[in-house]
């Protein structure tokens, strides 16, 4: 079993805020685990995306223990074949997101500690994100914080705790929020990076629109039509295989989507490639987590078969498998998978804007609902596949 060093203490800057916001490297760890930082290889990397949303869709909940054949299962499901599922299971060993256990001659995969903190936080924030309005007094957080270019870590680090925080950028070390609250959030960041920083809470003036002020900070044509996307791409009709693409974000006429949040302040990941807040690799979409979310359209070995996942979560929805219980099940656990795997760049991308700073008719509240109701749907016939499936495995040795 591979050993997996505790989780980091809680910073005192933390501890007096009492805010639960993640170190600056456990921020980071979270966006590169769920897909939400630039891929080096992108196949590995959409392999390794689908398998973090079944590791917390399925095995989080069921006690953190896999079966490979399950897994294999499912990847291939999905479009992952054989050797490019075992590749990515195998990386995951390599990097202690996974542990090892030896039954006979077959493996069972078991979560590693900090793999099981970044999907308890990871699924804290995707499943509760924009179910319920929250009330905005006027008031704005204001920061000014910036690190030299040179030092592109810390300029990472920085880009992707305050992203998470819910921060958007106007460029030259400013960054927004109109959630008050954050600015602890914001302190007990910087202080762990050593970064000076001043920080201002206040109204906006009489000169200045705050809708135009949040446009600025956040690329909000652009997030509407991923939510529309996601709106089109789960409806009851037949779903085309152009829309159902984890991840891949699709407008509705089956054209690539362009973009998540943006922000001025271009930085590198730590691995010199380029990963800015609000800034697109071709083929992905922004994150506000400090690089793209990769798509999930598939090449051979890549996430999602040529043309799409083959996973219609409409035609599940409405009973369209071929009435065997057990095929039936297994297509609502891939819907399910589609589902959440496509979700999750939300909670990413949309800094949770309060409504004022939004048009009457934004979509995210209609996204969110139809992903609790259509995940809602899946949920018992997805788990009951997935159980049997382990139990099979399980009463097979």
């Amino acid at each position: 079993m591979v050993a997996e060093p505790a989780p980091a203490p809680r910073t005192p800057a933390q501890a007096a805020t009492g805010v639960a916001v993640p170190r600056p490297d456990e921020a980071a760890s979270l966006a590169a685990a769920l897909g939400a930082s630039r891929a080096v290889d992108p196949p590995a990397d959409r392999g390794r995306g689908l398998l973090m949303t079944l590791l917390g869709e399925f095995v989080l909940p069921s006690g953190g223990a896999v079966w490979t054949q399950t897994l294999l299962d499912a990847l291939g499901g999905l479009g992952v074949n054989d050797k490019a599922a075992r590749q990515v299971i195998a990386r995951m060993h390599e990097h202690g997101r996974l542990e090892r256990v030896r039954v006979g001659r077959r493996t069972r995969w078991m979560l590693s500690e900090g793999t099981r903190s970044l999907l308890e936080a990871g699924a804290e924030r995707i499943y509760g994100f924009g179910r319920q309005p929250r009330p905005w007094d006027g008031r704005w957080v204001l920061l000014l914080a910036s690190i030299p270019e040179r030092d592109r870590r810390a300029r990472y680090r920085m880009n992707v705790g305050l992203g998470w925080a819910g921060f958007g950028s106007l460029g030259g070390g400013i960054w927004v929020s109109p959630w008050v609250e954050q600015e602890a959030a914001a302190v007990a960041l910087l202080r762990d990076l050593e970064v000076t920083a001043t920080s201002f809470v206040s109204e906006l003036g009489r000169l200045g629109d705050p809708v135009a002020l949040a446009a600025q900070a956040w690329d909000l044509p652009t997030l509407r039509r991923q939510y529309e996307a996601f709106l089109a791409a789960t409806a009851t009709a037949s779903v085309p295989a152009a829309a159902t693409v984890p991840d891949g974000t699709r407008s509705p006429d089956g054209t690539a989507a362009r973009g998540g949040t943006r922000s001025p302040d271009r930085t590198r990941s730590p691995d010199g490639t380029r990963g800015p807040i609000g800034t697109a690799a071709p083929g992905g979409t922004r994150s506000r987590l400090g690089g793209r979310i990769p798509d999930s359209a598939g090449s051979p070995g890549g996430a999602g078969p040529q043309g799409g996942t083959g996973t219609q979560i409409g035609a599940v929805l409405q009973g369209a498998a071929d009435g065997n219980e057990a095929r039936s099940d297994r297509d609502a656990a891939l819907a399910l998978t589609v589902l959440v795997h496509r979700w999750r760049q939300f909670p990413f991308a949309d800094p949770g804007l309060p409504q004022p700073l939004l048009a009457a008719d934004w979509p995210g509240p209609a996204a969110a609902a139809r992903f609790a109701a259509v995940r809602s749907a899946l949920v018992e016939p997805a788990s009951r596949w997935w159980r049997s499936a382990e139990a099979a495995r399980t009463d097979d040795r």
